[in-house]
């Protein structure tokens, strides 16, 4: 689309060179649908749609495409501001590069959601509920929270409208919902065994490791995205990775690079990055027309893995309705990023609230404990948690350490270090740099030096 980049596929990729070609320089990467053929949630959280018998799979020469995704080159229900109208074109010319037949394409493209699994395993959970076309009062998506059971009947009944769309259309338009169930914690919340394993591409996770043994939490999440639903350009948490596994519908990524991105947030400087990057400012708008060049594009078709670097910003529109399982995950490839973003953190908060101290509404003692406040109310993270992440993955790797063979009763409870991890003097370099770019109060230089000297001690 005029001129975007691309992201590499790779039908396969082993560990290694994921590891120096994607993970250690933070480039994203699609991967084929082998990397998760055997989840469980492939087989169970998806169906063939199928209405009126077979009549699904038949190909109408005066749609040119099949029964139940005419609504694709329906301008009615297919109208947005980032692509053509017809989608379906769109969809065709990029599945070229991944299917070796158009009828292997129409069949993924006719997965849906297993409303009625869904609705049975993780109906009475509760989760966040987007509308993506309203707004709150500070302009983000409106939200609320419901019953996954009460989303997905909305969801359903709006999928089989479209399906049933036949062209030539009498139709004016559609009302579409364009609602987001997402964030959605199934896995933390749900009793139930979890219906995938992750791959080892992405399980020297330090992030989930440390909250669902230390915090009963965990960064894994679910999304469900009606047609043409939106997640806003945005980077991920904390400056994390992210992992994102399609298991129907199609998503449309943009991506950009984080040379890029910072460009654009000083062209933008006094109103703000967009917070949705259109169609007509690839085209008109010359901040973009300078950039347009590195920012990225992508279809993410069923059953594909999408690698989010961390410090990339992107942005998603869902085509049909989508369903995916994401992870935000962590290790020495973005820890310095983290670091440096947490940092900013703290000094941006403590500046914005000098004049408390300045006052004497806060006292000089207590003012570190408010900065630590606001920043945990506003980012979610403090260095109390960082640092305790970072002990904890010191404390997996000395478990492992030659000089540590023997089990301790302490190193029970410690998960056990995964198989494909980066080489330990990479490692460890990078956790050097970590420790000697600490600064901050007493507390958390006295932290890091102890970090430290625990990092010495493995081999």
């Amino acid at each position: 689309m005029h001129g975007l980049g691309s992201i590499d596929y790779m039908e396969e990729c082993p560990y290694g060179t994921f590891l120096e070609k994607y993970l250690k320089p933070c480039h994203p990467v699609l991967i084929g649908k082998k990397l998760t053929e055997n989840w469980e949630s492939r087989k169970t959280w998806v169906r063939q749609f199928e209405k009126n018998g077979d009549d699904s799979k038949d190909v109408r020469k005066d749609s040119q495409c099949p029964t139940g995704l005419e609504f694709l080159r329906s301008k009615a229900a297919s109208h947005n501001d980032l692509l053509p109208d017809n989608l379906w074109d769109a969809l065709v010319e990029a599945s070229k590069q991944y299917y070796d037949s158009e009828e292997e394409a129409y069949k993924d493209l006719l997965l849906s959601p297993n409303y009625e699994h869904l609705k049975q395993v993780y109906g009475n959970i509760e989760v966040p509920l987007a509308y993506c076309s309203q707004k709150d009062k500070y302009g983000s998506q409106k939200r609320e929270n419901v019953q996954l059971r009460t989303a997905l009947q909305k969801l359903e009944e709006e999928e089989i409208m479209l399906r049933s769309i036949r062209l030539p259309e009498s139709v004016g338009s559609y009302n579409l919902i364009r609602m987001y169930p997402k964030d959605m914690h199934l896995f933390r919340d749900s009793p139930v065994s979890i219906p995938y394993e992750t791959p080892d591409l992405f399980v020297d996770d330090w992030l989930n490791a440390y909250t669902m043994n230390q915090e009963n939490d965990d960064f894994r999440f679910s999304y469900i995205g009606s047609h043409l639903s939106t997640t806003p350009l945005h980077k991920d948490v904390y400056e994390s990775h992210s992992v994102s596994v399609n298991l129907c519908g199609v998503k449309c990524w943009i991506f950009i690079p984080p040379s890029d991105a910072e460009f654009i947030h000083k062209q933008f400087e006094d109103e703000g990055l967009p917070s949705w990057i259109t169609h007509s400012l690839f085209l008109e708008n010359d901040n973009f027309k300078k950039i347009h060049g590195n920012v990225r594009i992508l279809f993410q078709f069923p059953g594909q893995t999408v690698f989010v670097p961390s410090g990339w910003y992107h942005q998603v529109l869902n085509i049909g309705t989508t369903l995916s399982i994401n992870h935000n995950w962590c290790n020495s490839s973005c820890i310095l990023p983290m670091h440096f973003a947490l940092q900013q953190q703290y000094e941006a908060t403590s500046e914005s609230l000098q004049d408390l101290l300045e006052d004497g509404i806060v006292s000089k003692e207590r003012f570190s404990e408010v900065v630590t406040e606001v920043v945990e109310a506003n980012y979610g993270w403090s260095w109390e948690r960082f640092w305790s992440m970072i002990s904890f993955q010191l404390q997996r790797r000395l478990a492992m350490s030659s000089l540590h063979a023997t089990t301790s009763d302490s190193s029970k409870s410690i998960p056990p270090l995964p198989i494909c991890v980066p080489p330990w003097p990479w490692e460890k370099s990078v956790l050097t740099d970590l420790f000697r770019n600490a600064k901050g109060n007493d507390e958390e230089i006295s932290v890091s030096a102890k970090l430290f000297a625990l990092l010495e001690e493995i081999q």
